[in-house]
C-alpha cells in the first residue's frame, strides 16, 4: 500500500505514511470505537484479548466511517487476507486450531 499523504478529516494529522497512520490519533479513536462492539464480525464470537480492525476499502483513508471497517480477532484478519493463521504467532508448538482457539479466547489446553 502507497500513499503520499494521508490526512486526517477528524484531527487535522498529517502522515507521510500508512504505518505513521496507524500511530495516529484518528485511529486510535477508530479502533477503540470499533472495539465497543464486543463480537468479531468475521466469527461471530467476543473479543477476549487481542483484536483487529480491517479496513474495507481505502477509498476513504483518514475519513473513514466505522462502517469502512470490521472488528476482528487476529486468526480471523488473516483469514480475510488468505493468510494461514499459523503465520500470525510466536514461538513453537502452535497449531492453526490451537491459535484460533485462542484468539476468540476458549482455553483448549496447554499446547
Amino acid at each position: 500500500m502507497k500513499y503520499r499523504v494521508i490526512v486526517c478529516a477528524d484531527t487535522g494529522e498529517i502522515v507521510p505514511s500508512y504505518e505513521f497512520y496507524l500511530q495516529t490519533e484518528h485511529w486510535r479513536h477508530l479502533r477503540n470505537v470499533k472495539r465497543l462492539l464486543g463480537n468479531c464480525e468475521h466469527c461471530g464470537h467476543p473479543i477476549i484479548h487481542e483484536f483487529d480492525v480491517h479496513h474495507l476499502h481505502y477509498k476513504t483513508i483518514g475519513a473513514e466511517a466505522v462502517t469502512d471497517l470490521m472488528l476482528l480477532h487476529p486468526a480471523c484478519h488473516s483469514i480475510m487476507h488468505g493468510l494461514p493463521i499459523a503465520r500470525r504467532t510466536r514461538g513453537a508448538g502452535f497449531t492453526p486450531v490451537s491459535v484460533f482457539a485462542e484468539a476468540i479466547g476458549i482455553r483448549v489446553g496447554a499446547w
